[in-house]
């Protein structure tokens, strides 16, 4: 039987040709169909309901070059993509903008995920080559099944799924597999071992394509890290590229989850960053590192810049650190809750001690305490839901401060509410922690000043949310603590205004340390629909005018040179006169200042439709070939190092108490194939 090792890749079915360009405005386009055009193929991808529709009796609508191009039916004013044979941006656009994707019946789009998945499949096998990817897999018959791509398909089923590598040997799935296809069960190994040397085969496949998916980025690569306890007691650390493909649309993926052997020290953390750049090759392609506050993290950048600098590469740790907002935000809204009681004890089994500080925290911590003594018994939470209508009672941590707010939201509502109250005032227990219609109130007001935390978490995190949010989310989040305050002083509520001295206090510390690294700024400005005007209204003019002393130092030291100027291009392009009438005629042609790429760019007015800066960037490198270069490398930087925690959250499946024996580079190849398998 053939080996899954003999897998290969298929670069025309991996990498396939999209060269959808999309153009800021609409200026520029015709309608009229180009005399030279041919008959147009039927339009049958899902983009098109989503496009202006052309004018009558033409098939699509092009701009002043011929380029046909798709144009937004939803961006006000509209966005428009060139469409030369791939729409892979265009979905991206509607995906990441509009939040749309193709809708089709739940069991037609089953089916085709099935389909990509086995198309995948197919393209890292060689040889099966261009047979199999003419063969129709819809109803085939056995003789059809491929060996090589029935194990390809189960492996990714494994690891998608975390199911374990035994499941090969179960009898009751052997029988399924039996009645389904007798063919197919044939053709599948019996041994957990085979498995899992095909899950290493196709783990080394994949790892070879993201290799070259790294080097070939059209960014620098960028890294989140964090590190976690596995159930059976491995400290890992997971690892996540940030960077822009070479199709121009930003990715992520789990590079590695990597056991630290010894203490969590800066050195050690160091030191295994330090192999998985190795093995991707990627060290010299190094970027930004976006990661929370703890003190390890500064020691890890700095004893890699050392060892960087051994190498002859130049890396700066303090302007490359860049910190998570969203443990910024937690940070200021933690101060905001607990001031002067940060170390309060979330423990179910809270001492009497415990719950006396709790309660010393006021409303909130009386709220605590009733949460915690319903969630301590089985028989508690039954009576407690017999009073709420079947709901149970949310509770919070002190790791995630919205915890807090759900806590909060979730208790007033009525039915809760009049729970709460029941059980208070029916258990000796929760006697002291007896909630007056003031401290309702109270709890009240807090939740609705935590509210637009909540909004702007939620509008900032996630895989696209990069750094362009940051410095307008910590603007939007003082602005509330102000606006917060003065409501509280005139309410004549002196623990308010503690609270949010104290929380505004935190977030503005924060908020003087991006002063360390150009990039925030900059990823303001090369926002078209922001540039510096984003400053004028919130900056004074001493800070604007040093922000742009600042950047203009940064874009010269570290792109300028990249580029050429516009007296340059004007050179290039006006011909050499031929004689003393062509000499007249250029004579009275108008003076070019010399103006680089970075004074151009501020120079053109804003572009306020500009919904998503990146794309936008991708497509202007023509015009600006050295700013576009800067725009790409700091608008791929993210603004949150919330992945690997989902990557964690995958391994907790894969990690169970019947895969207690796993280790860590097994942990690691089937977290790696879920996030490159698009699984995760």
């Amino acid at each position: 039987m053939s080996s899954i090792s003999e897998f290969t890749e298929v670069a025309n079915i991996l990498n396939p040709e999209h060269d959808s360009q999309p153009l800021s405005t609409s200026q520029n386009l015709v309608t009229s169909e180009p005399t030279n055009s041919t008959k147009s193929r039927p339009q049958r991808s899902w983009i098109w309901q989503h496009a202006v529709k052309p004018p009558p009796g033409q098939h699509k609508i092009y701009n002043n070059k011929g380029a046909a191009v798709w144009r937004c039916s939803r961006c006000k004013p509209t966005v428009e993509y060139v469409i030369t044979g791939g729409t892979r941006i265009i979905m991206d656009h509607l995906s990441r903008i509009h939040q749309l994707t193709e809708i089709l019946p739940l069991k037609d789009a089953k089916r085709k995920r099935a389909d990509n998945d086995i198309q995948a499949s197919i393209a890292r096998i060689k040889e099966v080559g261009e047979r199999i990817r003419s063969q129709r897999l819809t109803n085939a018959s056995e003789s059809e099944i491929d060996p090589l791509i029935t194990r390809e398909l189960f492996v990714n089923w494994l690891a998608a799924d975390s199911l374990p590598f035994s499941l090969c040997k179960s009898r009751a799935f052997r029988t399924f597999l039996q009645y389904i296809s007798p063919a197919t069960n044939d053709l599948l190994p019996e041994s957990d071992t085979t498995i899992r040397q095909d899950m290493l085969s196709c783990y080394m496949q994949l790892k070879s394509e993201t290799k070259q998916r790294l080097q070939s980025a059209l960014s620098p690569i960028h890294i989140t890290y964090d590190l976690w306890t596995s159930s059976n007691r491995l400290g890992l650390m997971g690892v996540v590229a940030y960077f822009v493909d070479e199709d121009g649309v930003l990715r992520n993926l789990t590079i590695a989850l990597r056991e630290i052997e010894g203490s969590h020290s800066g050195e050690n953390m160091a030191k295994i960053l330090w192999d998985v750049l190795s093995e991707y090759q990627i060290l010299t392609k190094l970027g930004y590192f976006t990661m929370d506050n703890a003190s390890n993290n500064d020691a890890m950048l700095l004893a890699l810049e050392c060892r960087l600098q051994e190498e002859g590469i130049e890396w700066d740790s303090t302007n490359h650190r860049l910190r998570c907002n969203g443990h910024i935000i937690q940070l200021a809204v933690g101060a905001f809750l607990f001031g002067r009681h940060p170390n309060l004890s979330d423990s179910d089994d809270l001492t009497r001690e415990d719950i006396a500080q709790w309660r010393q925290l006021g409303p909130l911590g009386k709220l605590h305490n009733i949460v915690v003594w319903v969630q301590r018994s089985p028989q508690r939470m039954q009576a407690f839901k017999k009073d709420s209508g079947g709901k149970a009672p949310k509770r919070d941590n002190n790791t995630r401060w919205n915890s807090w707010f759900e806590m909060l939201d979730w208790s007033l509502k009525p039915e809760l509410h009049l729970a709460i109250e029941k059980v208070s005032f029916s258990e000796k227990d929760l006697y002291n922690d007896r909630l007056t219609d003031a401290e309702w109130a109270v709890l009240a007001k807090i939740r609705d000043f935590l509210q637009p935390f909540k909004d702007t978490t939620m509008a900032t995190q996630g895989r696209t949310a990069t750094l362009e949010h940051v410095l307008p989310s910590m603007d939007f989040l003082l602005q509330h603590f102000e606006d917060a305050k003065t409501t509280a002083i005139e309410d004549n509520d002196p623990i308010m205004v503690a609270c949010i001295e104290t929380g505004w206090a935190k977030l503005n510390h924060y908020y003087n340390l991006t002063d360390r690294s150009p990039v925030y700024i900059a990823a303001i400005v090369l926002n078209p629909k922001w540039k510096f005007e984003y400053f004028t209204g919130i900056w004074t003019p001493g800070w604007v005018e040093d922000a742009k002393q600042q950047l203009r130092g940064f874009w010269q030291e570290h792109y300028q040179s990249k580029g050429v100027s516009t007296e340059t291009v004007t050179t290039a392009i006006t011909p050499t006169p031929r004689n003393a009438y062509q000499a007249w005629i250029n004579s009275k042609l108008a003076p070019v200042d010399c103006v680089d790429e970075y004074s151009r760019y501020l120079t053109d007015p804003t572009l306020p439709h500009i919904v998503d800066a990146l794309p936008w960037w991708v497509q202007q490198r023509g015009q600006y070939p050295a700013l576009g270069t800067m725009a790409i490398d700091i608008l791929s930087i993210p603004g949150m190092s919330d992945e690997p925690e989902r990557v964690f959250s995958g391994a907790r499946r894969t990690t169970t108490d019947f895969r207690g024996s796993l280790k860590a580079s097994s942990i690691e190849m089937l977290e790696c194939i879920k996030s490159w398998r698009g699984s995760s």
